[in-house]
């Protein structure tokens, strides 16, 4: 949490996301923590799928080999 606190986790499971390019992106292993207010994604494990990430120009682009994703 960055502040010592902890949360409780109250389900896992795998979530379905359309991306605005129309991208069906499956996400696994998704953890609920109810007293996160933010959405958290792990960049090693987008990695780990095979995707690429990009920052810039105040953006993110998330890549599938040549393919925008999100």
């Amino acid at each position: 949490m960055g502040n010592d606190g902890s949360s409780k986790i109250i389900g896992m499971g795998i979530l379905h996301l359309v991306t605005s390019t129309g991208y069906k992106l499956v996400l696994r292993n998704v953890i609920h923590v109810p007293d996160i207010r933010l959405n958290l994604l792990s960049g090693d494990m987008l990695d780990d799928e095979g995707f690429s990430s990009l920052l810039g120009e105040r953006k993110w682009k998330l890549l599938k080999g040549r393919m925008v994703v999100a």
